[in-house]
């Protein structure tokens, strides 16, 4: 089964748990970029604004996911919200997408909503799974948590 990791990252959280799950599914994985601006303070409250209004944003990303069997999508969540940036990777690509999966890096709030989100605007995923930080400012460690990365990689295999 051909897999792709697609994936949005502000501060590298979601961006080591991506590439933690395409090492261990030996995959290909895509960097989705947001073209706003959402650094600083100002791109804080902007970024959580338009994730909670569920607006979308200028996105780029490099690999098209029609060409894959199954893709992992994950993002941080925002203002209890999926990122502009994924919601927008989603509109772009729903009728390209064959089977998904979902993995969310957080605060451990907002998860259901999040995922509830992402259903919405895809498929039923395959599996989903979530890595929390140990609080605001905190990042999430990866190697601690292998043993579930590996669970849930089991799952899609």
């Amino acid at each position: 089964m051909k897999t792709l990791v697609a994936y949005y990252s502000k501060t590298g959280n979601t961006r080591r748990l991506a590439e933690a799950i395409a090492k261990e599914l030996c995959c290909d994985i895509d960097e989705i970029h947001d073209k706003r601006y959402r650094s600083g303070l100002i791109g804080w409250f902007s970024g959580n604004r338009d994730a909670f209004r569920k607006f979308p944003t200028d996105i780029e990303f490099k690999i098209d996911p029609a060409e894959y069997d199954l893709v992992i999508i994950g993002t941080p969540i925002w203002a209890f919200c999926i990122t502009p940036a994924i919601r927008t990777y989603f509109t772009r690509n729903i009728e390209k997408l064959n089977n998904v999966a979902f993995f969310l890096s957080s605060r451990g709030l907002g998860i259901k909503r999040a995922f509830k989100d992402m259903e919405a605007l895809s498929k039923t995923p395959v599996a989903t799974f979530e890595l929390h930080s140990s609080g605001i400012g905190k990042d999430i460690n990866v190697e601690k948590n292998i043993d579930q990365i590996k669970e849930f990689c089991d799952l899609l295999r």
